[in-house]
């Protein structure tokens, strides 16, 4: 009797309700959190009671935190309410939101979600209530993309939220970064100006004002480019704008304007800024000279950078580091000269010549497999240069012969070593000549000259990496660069291992110097070398020996593999890649991105699996579908990276060379034959070598073949 009465009324209650005690709302709440359907969610919590909602807030956050914890930042914004959630628990909410950001695979994804979300929160709140730390606030910076940051700044000052000014000049800071927001971080700047009583020639206030004038042209790759952004601000009126808040230029604020010029381009307006530098009284130093140096390096205004080394001499400046970016343009104004078809580029004797009057050449002979005094031509004004130097110098000529005759000599650096044994390179005609030099090298080591040893403390596997570089860029020549890897591997593993056993610090031994272990450049230019021709089995079993020994491939070899496996329309390959690139946590850069869309373009129907597209999609990065398949790449990407790693340059198909057997069995025996004449001896004098002789006949005769 007593059940049948308890039955009545619980029917009697449900009929009051209108609804199953099974779908009751905090059931099918539950039921929604549980299942990651945030829409559901948000519909079930709105068909609570107010106070069904007030009693179970804090339990569903906690649910949440322990169940779906990168899920939080979209419940907090589907149940957070006026007068239900706590401001206390908010802030420790936030807070704990702030310090999750760099555990996630893709933090900068998940701090804008967290931006989302504390700005749905502010607007449900009254204004004031809800406080968030500032160390919350500096950890979402330093991860949320640039729009996100100029929201959330937005939003803290719309809701009254307290920003100190430390927090204020982290935003001004992060946005001046991008030429596309550099407009909202002058904003931040008057706003720091008028509310915070901000000095702008104090040393916060100046050290603002330098980075928002150090204007960086990012390649087009990196940009966003389905985002319709403002124009950018134009460097004039950044100037403009600072010096109306009161700042007072002196030498760092004017070189960081001379550097932002010199990036977008702007030389001649760089050198008014140097002359208003003058007129102000103020003096200029190294960094203004190589700073306008590199400026006309870069921009090839060979006439201005004869300017900046009269000034260089008129004010008594003695910096190896200018000198090294004179050497540096000779070398790559020839370089810019040389023809596709030619093998050498005899600039030597220019540099050899500039180098003479600058530096002491004890160093750089050491390295030398002939006399640096047979390389050294005299130029001047009224000796004009020979007839076959003349093409590669002519565009230099003028900086070469302004520079100072009486000056007193300079110890040369590292940097200063490596650009001239480049030039010196690249004047090689023969493989021979390569392997001398190497094989001279070793000798220096062997003998353990404390020239050679100081400089190899310092350089490390950096003159390797140079004959490296020139041995694979040819077929010919790459069992040669096998061999130097070889030599690397096995000299720094007995050196380590000896220095173990006799009980001496291997980082500090000086046979652990003298023998360095190939690093990631090394076999960089390694496998660049053999996929460049076409020998991509080998280069596959390059990124296995790496990782055999601890040398992880990084984020431009993957890239390097993955173009290549696009371009020859291998998915399986590409998709491998992808994933390696994902486990080993590297963050895809704008030609990750870009290969990864171009796959999706090209997998048909029935491989577009969740599992691969949810692969695809991370390493995209959002952006399927957003850049155009139309259009060459290759110029881009080589104005994004010139160093060893690039894939600019890669062979788009293994179709384009239609005899590959013949070519790879040419260069087979053009090896042996070299391997031979090293075995007999049959080169027993460098100098019959074309590019390894001091006589300009012979440098001559080589770059009219070469042109030829």
């Amino acid at each position: 009797m007593a059940k049948d009465k308890w039955i009545a009324w619980f029917r009697q209650v449900e009929k009051q309700s209108g609804e199953r005690a099974s779908d009751s709302p905090w059931l099918t709440l539950e039921r929604s959190l549980t299942h990651r359907d945030i829409e559901s969610l948000g519909e079930k919590w709105q068909r609570l009671s107010p106070l069904a909602r007030d009693s179970r807030w804090l339990r569903v956050i906690t649910q949440c935190i322990n169940t779906w914890p990168t899920g939080l930042p979209l419940v907090l914004a589907a149940i957070a309410e006026q007068g239900i959630a706590r401001p206390c628990v908010l802030k420790d909410v936030i807070r704990l939101l702030g310090n999750q950001i760099h555990l996630h695979k893709d933090p900068q994804r998940f701090a804008d979600s967290v931006v989302v979300s504390l700005l749905s929160v502010l607007g449900k709140m009254d204004p004031g209530t809800v406080e968030v730390t500032q160390l919350t606030v500096y950890r979402i910076l330093k991860f949320a993309s640039m729009d996100k940051l100029h929201d959330l700044y937005a939003g803290l000052r719309k809701y009254n939220c307290k920003m100190s000014l430390d927090t204020k000049m982290q935003f001004a800071s992060r946005l001046a970064k991008d030429i596309n927001h550099r407009e909202r971080s002058l904003e931040v700047v008057r706003d720091m100006v008028q509310e915070d009583n901000l000095d702008i020639n104090s040393v916060e206030g100046a050290a603002l004002a330098t980075s928002l004038l150090a204007i960086k042209n990012e390649s087009p790759l990196k940009a966003d480019r389905t985002r319709s952004a403002a124009p950018p601000v134009v460097s004039e009126e950044v100037h403009k704008f600072l010096f109306g808040l009161g700042l007072r230029p002196n030498i760092i604020t004017l070189t960081a304007i001379i550097q932002a010029l010199c990036e977008i381009g702007q030389v001649q307006k760089a050198f008014e800024v140097y002359d208003l530098m003058v007129e102000l009284g103020l003096e200029p130093d190294e960094q203004v000279f190589l700073t306008l140096l590199y400026g006309c390096k870069t921009r090839e205004y060979y006439a201005s950078a004869e300017r900046v080394v009269g000034l260089v001499k008129q004010h008594n400046i003695h910096s190896r580091f200018i000198w090294n970016e004179v050497l540096h343009t000779i070398l790559l104004a020839a370089m810019k000269r040389k023809g596709k078809g030619a093998r050498i580029l005899p600039i030597f004797p220019a540099m050899g010549f500039a180098y003479n009057k600058l530096f002491h050449p004890e160093l750089l002979q050491k390295f030398l497999i002939t006399d640096l005094k047979h390389h050294t031509l005299e130029i001047s004004d009224k000796v004009a240069p020979p007839d076959w130097l003349w093409p590669l110098i002519k565009r230099t000529w003028r900086i070469v012969t302004a520079l100072p005759n009486n000056w007193e000599p300079m110890q040369p650096g590292i940097d200063t070593i490596l650009i001239m044994l480049k030039g010196y390179i690249q004047g090689f005609g023969r493989s021979i000549s390569i392997v001398k030099l190497y094989a001279h090298f070793r000798e220096l080591i062997k003998s353990r000259d404390p020239l050679v040893v100081g400089f190899m403390r310092e350089a490390g596997p950096q003159l390797h990496n140079l004959i490296l570089k020139a041995l694979c860029s040819r077929a010919s020549r790459l069992r040669f660069a096998l061999d130097i890897v070889s030599n690397m591997l096995k000299d720094s593993i007995e050196v380590r291992k000896a220095a173990e056993e006799a009980g001496r610090n291997p980082e500090e031994d000086e046979q652990v110097w003298l023998h360095p272990a190939p690093d990631i450049r090394t076999w960089g230019i390694l496998h660049k070398g053999f996929v460049a021709h076409m020998r991509y089995k080998e280069a596959d079993e390059i990124l296995e020996i790496m990782n055999r020994y601890g040398t992880a491939p990084n984020l431009k070899t993957y890239n390097q593999v993955l173009g290549r496996y696009v371009r020859r329309r291998k998915p399986a390959e590409a998709l491998d890649i992808m994933s390696r690139i994902q486990q080993a946590g590297l963050v895809p850069d704008a030609f990750t991105k870009r290969f990864a869309t171009r796959l999706h373009r090209r997998l048909r129907k029935h491989e577009k699996t969740p599992e691969i597209m949810q692969l695809v999609e991370s390493m995209a990065g959002g952006e399927l579908g957003g850049l155009g398949a139309a259009g060459p790449v290759e110029a881009n990407e080589a104005e994004h990276d010139n160093g060893d790693n690039n894939y600019a340059d890669l062979p788009a198909d293994e179709g384009r060379i239609t005899d590959y057997a013949q070519q790879k069995q040419a260069a087979l025996d053009e090896y042996d034959q070299l391997e031979a004449e090293l075995s007999q001896g049959a080169v027993s004098d460098i100098s019959r070598s074309s590019g390894a002789t001091g006589d300009p006949s012979v440098w001559q005769e080589s770059w009219t073949q070469s042109k030829g």
